[in-house]
């Protein structure tokens, strides 16, 4: 009989622990983490391989002349052979020094280290624009090109970088020669090249 007594309390005991457990509610566990990343330099340049640009007549008589019909003022002669003078009014922008904007022709995404300016070179690998062949070909020649972000303008420029979420834009200048161009068409062959580095 007093074994069974025994048993009753342990079983009486054993459930008053569960009961006490459930009775606390949840357990949890908590830690926290620090992190630590390393962000590696990177410059992303965004150009053009290839730019075809239509030049109208009107555009070109705008650089050069008020009109397509230029009045020379008057002039006089004796004789049945009158040489009336090559005194003409000159072009206000010379063949010779003809300017192309190609505007936003080139993007810059950059992080650099310590904040580094990015710098902008270019190069004209091919300056040379050809119509035809041989020696019936007539040339439009690239003199000089520039970039400019905007705020500055050179064959090299450096700007702040603006990480990957904000590009710098800038255009490309350059100039154009005509003094060989006699025909219309379309001339090929001209190229430059840009390099965006930084530290």
């Amino acid at each position: 009989m007093a074994k069974k007594t025994m048993k009753k309390k342990s079983a009486a005991a054993a459930a008053g622990i569960i009961l006490s457990l459930s009775s606390h509610g949840a357990i949890a566990a908590t830690g926290s983490t620090d992190i630590d990343i390393s962000v590696q330099p990177i410059v992303i340049l965004h150009y053009y391989s290839t730019v075809s640009v239509t030049v109208s007549g009107a555009e070109l008589l705008a650089r050069s002349f008020a009109s397509d019909a230029q009045q020379e003022g008057s002039a006089s002669g004796t004789g049945l052979t009158v040489d009336l003078g090559t005194a003409l009014t000159p072009p206000t922008t010379a063949v010779d020094s003809i300017p192309l904007v190609l505007q936003n022709a080139w993007a810059v995404r950059a992080l650099t280290n310590s904040g580094n300016d990015v710098v902008l070179d270019i190069a004209v690998d091919d300056d040379t624009l050809t119509l035809g062949t041989g020696a019936n070909a007539d040339v439009i020649t690239i003199t000089a090109a520039t970039v400019d972000d905007g705020s500055t303008s050179g064959s090299q420029i450096t700007f702040a970088p603006q990480g990957m979420g904000n590009p710098v834009f800038g255009d490309v200048n350059l100039t154009l020669d005509l003094t060989n161009a006699t025909r219309a068409g379309d001339y090929e062959g001209g190229r430059y090249t840009l390099t965006a580095t930084s530290q």
